[in-house]
């Protein structure tokens, strides 16, 4: 659904990561999978900074080794885009679901576990569909 690019580098027996798109992002581990599941909680709290603090995400570059991002996360960060791309505010976005407010904010935080019929009327709400695929690794 979601990956970003990042560089792994070897230093002094661990591996580094690091993400061209989001320069706070950092991992490290003893191993190439340790230090890239490093990343993706790396990703993910960077996510869940830009989305509290109403910033954009970078759009995904396209080179490099990927770290996908866990499946709640992408749809979180689907929704929060789409939100922008259409000047939708949580306010209004509860008013066009009648939920209370924390609802929407719940479906944002990155740490609530939402159901997918919430993400499905979010995504009607802002005019948008789910489209569900797999891909190989």
């Amino acid at each position: 659904m979601f990956s970003y690019p990042v560089t792994l580098t070897p230093a002094g027996g661990i591996f580094l990561v690091t993400s061209p798109d989001f320069p706070d992002v950092t991992g490290a581990g003893a191993s190439r999978e340790e230090a890239l599941r490093s990343a993706e909680t790396s990703f993910s709290d960077a996510i869940a900074r830009r989305i509290d603090r109403g910033l954009g995400l970078p759009v995904p570059s396209a080179d490099g080794i990927r770290v996908w991002l866990p499946t709640q996360t992408a749809l979180k960060a689907l929704v929060y885009q789409a939100m922008r791309r259409e000047n939708v505010s949580r306010l209004e976005l509860a008013r066009r679901l009648q939920w209370q407010t924390s609802q929407v904010n719940s479906l944002l935080d990155l740490t609530h576990a939402s159901r997918i019929d919430e993400y499905d009327a979010a995504f009607h709400a802002l005019g948008r569909r789910i489209s569900v695929g797999t891909i190989s690794e």
